[in-house]
Order: C-alpha cells, then structure tokens, then sequence
C-alpha cells in the first residue's frame, strides 16, 4: 500500500504533517476545511480545488519556476541565464530584509521598490521569446509555467509575510523522505 505525507507549514513556522491513502485533492481541501487566507504551494493540480474559493489566495513558488530555467540551462543557456539571475535579484532583496529583520511592511515596500520594477520588465520578455522556442523544450515548459503561475508568483509584493517559495516545507517534508 502507497500513502502520502503532506507537509503545511503555520505561524511562525510550525510543521504540521497530514497522512492520507492518496494523493488526491481531497488531502489538501479536507486539510484546509474553512480556511481563509493565503496558502502558499506549488502548482500541483491537486491545490486547484482550494482557490476556487474567493477567500484563499494563491502563492506561487519561485524555487520551483526556477528549477524549470535551470533545467534549461543546458539546451538554451543564454536565456536561462538571464531568467535564473533575474529571480536571483528578487532573492537577493528578500534575503536583505530578512537580515535585517525588516518588519513586513517595510520589507513590502522594499519588494514594490525592487523587485517589481524588475518583474515588470521579466514578464514582458518572458512573452516576447515564448514564440522562439520550441513548447516541449525545457526552456518552453519553464516558460510556460512560469507565465500560468504569475499571479500567484507575484503575489509576494502584496504582503510582506509570504515568502518567495515553499523551500521551508520542502525541508520538512525532506527528512521524511530521505529517513
């Protein structure tokens, strides 16, 4: 017999993990019950169910957009490069507030400073060479995600609690898996 363990992280930063007989959505929806808020998570089609209610929004994951750039890091390494160092800044302004221990709307307004002027300009350029690659390429797929996910990646400039990915219940979920 299979079972999953999912893994949700609280405030301010418990771990909590869920055992359920499959992986599907149900785990998540029962999980998560009258929850309101923002979940953070990856795009696992399974979560889809959650944001159809209007009182849960959507935080994507950066970490998992740009493993899909590093992956095409070897068949159109120009590109890539530039995608990979444009998430690295925004990266690099998180890592600043968090040194500092920047309070949240402070750390929010750092965000809308720096790191949206350069999503303003990633986005479009994301669009203009998604018709020079070929879809099914690495390149193409990480585009492609990352242009479907971009409201929930974007929603970081919103709030500054949410993180830029979920690599803390990656973590988590990683002792389990390795043993």
């Amino acid at each position: 017999r299979n079972g999953f363990l999912w893994a949700y992280l609280g405030e301010p930063g418990e771990v909590v993990f869920d055992f359920t007989a499959s992986r599907s959505r149900a785990g998540p929806q029962s999980f998560f019950g009258d929850y309101r808020g923002y979940i953070q998570a990856d795009a696992y089609a399974g979560y889809d169910i959650l944001f159809r209610q209007p009182d849960r929004i959507e935080v994507g994951c950066w970490a998992h957009a740009r493993r899909r750039f590093h992956n095409a890091l070897e068949s159109e390494p120009e590109h890539a490069k530039y995608e990979i160092a444009a998430i690295r800044m925004m990266y690099d302004v998180d890592r600043q507030a968090r040194e500092v221990g920047m309070e949240p709307d402070l750390r929010r307004e750092l965000n809308l400073q720096r790191s949206r002027p350069k999503l303003e300009d990633f986005k479009p350029w994301l669009e203009s060479i998604r018709g020079h690659v070929l879809p099914k390429s690495p390149m193409g797929k990480a585009i492609a995600y990352t242009l479907r996910q971009w409201e929930a990646l974007t929603r970081f400039l919103d709030d500054g609690r949410l993180s830029l990915d979920n690599n803390r219940c990656e973590r988590a979920i990683r002792q389990v898996a390795i043993g």
